[in-house]
């Protein structure tokens, strides 16, 4: 919130002009006033600021979940220990420990299948590469009660029929042993529940996973003493686990990462080896190892990708946005329709962000944001920062196109607390009513490109 709210429009009225003496006041678009007053009535709250872009528009490493100032946090608490706080601050050697104990899981789990491990078989005697701590954890702001703790794995693997079929059947026992509490799964909400939600959790279709996933079938493993959720469950809502496989060498993509835990960066390395390391990870997966991640067990890989690897991804939300509405207004649930509100509100931001960055000159893209109280501020904002956290998005959204504010600040609500939470008996239909509304003014604007 400090970040952006330093950045005002500098007007004294709706007009856009100065006062009697020329002086020029702080004007909010309407949309961010809508999500301040949500803000102060405890609806709504940000999680952390957006992330500065550089000159060649990577994150700066300052604001990486490894940079030195969230590894204090991470590590000692809330406020670094400095000023002794206690309470919520002192919380995050316990995200730590929970983290710690899920990633041993995910190593007992991919350890223990004999069969995947001797297909994988590589120099490391685990199949596991990596386990890293990813988002509110490893920035050390997870608050309990409202955070999941999400992981990120980075594991050798084959892309065959068989290697396919082995992961599905490993992630499915890795999400048993982590979220099944009391014998039964616990569900994957947040999306359409009554409790706040910070909004960073990752995006997924409403209608994935295995149908073994979806009828509740288990692999034996039920028990709630086995379950890290029966241990952590008083502190976080569940945890996320993203699995990303790497071919063992002598595939180049192998041989880099392998030649990069041996201690030869990846910046140091051949382009044709990064460039196939990259095909296999995937450009996402790249920037949030590089930017949002912090090492639990095995290499720093953080450290060793390239600086490259911190520029933000193309557009997720916005090239897909319109297939997203129409397949949650067909699937008709409420976690569904939650869903694509969420894909709406990033959209918006993604859209804005993509405007400014195609107009605003180098200057004005690397400004410190912090500072920009001159000349254009949609550009000198939107267009230096990156952030997936729905308050953040919503209200940079809204600087930029004051008409969509309100419309923004309804989708965080009904996104963060569910359409039935905000609009009652008649949840689908307003909130079916707002996805269109914001899709047809995001996907179809004046540049003539409508959506897929």
């Amino acid at each position: 919130r400090g970040l952006v709210d330093t950045v005002g429009l500098f007007i004294s009225d709706e007009t856009g002009e100065a006062d009697e003496n020329g002086s020029k006041t702080a004007l909010s678009s309407p949309g961010r006033r809508a999500l301040r007053q949500l803000e102060t009535a405890g609806v709504v709250r940000p999680i952390g600021v957006p992330l500065r872009l550089d000159a060649s528009g990577a994150v700066v490493p300052e604001c990486c979940a490894m940079g030195k100032n969230f590894a204090t946090k991470r590590r000692a608490g809330g406020d670094g220990g400095a000023r002794g706080r206690g309470g919520a601050a002192q919380w995050a050697a316990q995200w730590w420990a929970a983290a710690t104990d899920a990633a041993e899981v995910i190593e007992e789990t991919f350890d223990g299948d004999q069969k995947f491990a001797s297909a994988v078989q590589h120099s490391t005697e685990s199949p596991v590469v990596g386990v890293y701590a990813r988002g509110s954890v490893a920035r050390g702001e997870a608050r309990a009660g409202v955070s999941d703790v999400d992981l990120v794995t980075v594991c050798w693997g084959h892309d065959t029929a068989d290697g396919v079929r082995a992961m599905a059947r490993l992630k499915h026992r890795l999400r048993t042993r982590l979220n099944r509490t009391g014998g039964l799964a616990r569900p994957n909400e947040g999306r359409g529940g009554t409790k706040p939600r910070n909004g960073n959790e990752d995006e997924a279709s409403p209608n994935e996973g295995t149908p073994a996933d979806r009828s509740g079938e288990n692999s034996g493993e039920d028990s709630g003493e086995d379950s890290w959720l029966a241990r952590w469950g008083h502190l976080a809502t569940k945890a996320d686990v993203r699995v990303v496989t790497v071919p063992p060498p002598p595939h180049p993509a192998g041989v880099a990462l392998a030649a990069a835990i041996a201690g030869e960066p990846l910046a140091r390395q051949p382009p044709d080896a990064v460039e196939s390391l990259a095909q296999c990870l995937g450009a996402e997966t790249m920037f949030v190892l590089a930017v949002e991640c912090a090492p639990i067990s095995g290499p720093d890989l953080p450290a060793l990708l390239p600086a490259a690897a911190r520029v933000p991804p193309p557009a997720r939300c916005l090239e897909t946005l319109n297939a997203d509405v129409v397949d949650a207004l067909a699937d008709g649930g409420e976690r569904a329709l939650t869903w694509a509100l969420k894909r709406c509100v990033r959209a918006a931001f993604e859209r804005e962000r993509a405007r400014a960055v195609g107009t605003a000159s180098s200057g004005d893209v690397t400004k410190d944001v912090t500072k920009d109280v001159t000349g254009d501020v949609t550009n000198g904002v939107i267009g230096g920062v990156y952030t997936r956290d729905l308050y953040h998005c919503a209200g940079l959204a809204s600087d930029a196109r004051p008409e969509l504010g309100e419309d923004l600040a309804a989708a965080l609500c009904a996104g963060t607390h569910g359409p039935r939470a905000v609009w009652g008996a008649l949840w689908y239909a307003c909130g079916a009513a707002l996805c269109v509304r914001l899709r047809d003014a995001i996907a179809y604007d004046d540049a003539g490109v409508g959506p897929r």
